[in-house]
């Protein structure tokens, strides 16, 4: 076989599994979030303490199964990317290391639950969780520093797919427009400006943007000969 022939199937195998881990990280975000969010909104460490096994496995659900996934889409990418615009390439593996790295620590922080969830001095167990659910607030999926990393990735992605025609321009720019909504309403979020009923509204378009451009990887794959 031909090399030129052999790198493109390595390049088609890369960005269907790249569509894959999008849409893996947009499912087990959300199932591991309704494993475990019922004991933290509100804060239930008693809940947490009865309920450990439910609550363990949704976070750990959501880390191992969701966030160091993540990072293998721009590495499964950088290649192609590269071809394209190393700077743009670098810039998004990096921003998704940032991305990887806060959830973690978010991750890391609820774990911590668990052993507060068995303090006697209930007082000073609650007030060190709340303490720290008021970090992980921020820096996780649903926080203003998280949505401003991711989306600043998203940036960078979406703006080199619309440049390059890899996918279609509508797709890509969806994808940008669908971004800023996002980090816009998570700044009018972070100063209570609005209720959160209206968060679907900002995280809506870009959930379906990466729903649908993880589908268009999958099933059309990239046009590298732009």
């Amino acid at each position: 076989m031909p090399e030129h022939q052999k790198s493109h199937m390595a390049d088609r195998r890369a960005v269907f599994l790249a569509g894959l881990l999008f849409l893996n990280a947009i499912l087990f975000l959300f199932v591991g979030e309704a494993l475990y969010r019922p004991w933290l909104d509100p804060l239930d460490l008693d809940g947490v303490a009865a309920h450990r096994s439910g609550y363990l496995t949704g976070v750990l659900l959501e880390w191992t199964a969701s966030v160091p996934l993540i990072l293998m889409i721009p590495v499964l990418l950088f290649p192609i990317f590269a071809e394209h615009s190393m700077r743009a390439a670098v810039a998004y593996l990096a921003l998704r290391l940032m991305e990887v790295t806060l959830l973690t620590v978010a991750d890391t922080v609820k774990l911590g639950l668990l052993s507060l969830a068995t303090w006697e001095d209930r007082a000073m167990a609650e007030a060190l969780a709340r303490a720290g659910l008021e970090l992980a607030a921020w820096i996780d999926s649903a926080g203003t520093v998280y949505n401003l990393v991711f989306g600043a990735s998203a940036l960078v992605l979406f703006g080199l797919l619309f440049q390059t025609h890899m996918v279609p321009r509508l797709l890509a720019g969806f994808g940008f427009i669908a971004t800023l909504i996002l980090m816009l309403g998570s700044v009018i979020f972070s100063f209570d400006l609005v209720a959160p009923a209206f968060g679907p509204a900002f995280w809506g378009p870009i959930a379906l943007a990466e729903i649908s451009l993880g589908l268009w990887l999958m099933a059309k794959g990239i046009d590298t000969e732009h």
